[in-house]
């Protein structure tokens, strides 16, 4: 659904809970996602892009099962590789 200045409500498999002229937060269950632009206006120009992610647990006072111990070695392995990936692509397109 879009709203009156043409922003989804919804992507994909996120839901958009709060948003601001330079972030976001977005829902998908029991993830989190945050994104942010942060431009500095110093010598040199620049812009950063910032990222965080939460998973919390079932509901309140539940814990997290043995599945989600098993896959966060694979998680936080796979999100570093996904930030490498996506740092290495702004670094060649700022070279152009």
């Amino acid at each position: 659904m879009r709203n009156g200045l043409g922003m989804r409500d919804r992507f994909a498999a996120w839901k958009v809970e709060a948003r601001s002229e330079s972030e976001i937060l977005l829902d998908a269950g029991q993830t989190r996602s945050w994104l942010c632009v942060a431009r500095s206006n110093g010598e040199l120009e620049s812009t950063q892009l910032c990222f965080g992610s939460a998973v919390l647990p079932l509901g309140a006072g539940k814990g997290f099962g043995w599945w989600f111990h098993a896959l966060l070695g694979f998680h936080r392995v796979y999100s570093r590789l996904l930030l490498s990936a996506a740092a290495r692509r702004v670094l060649v397109l700022r070279n152009r």
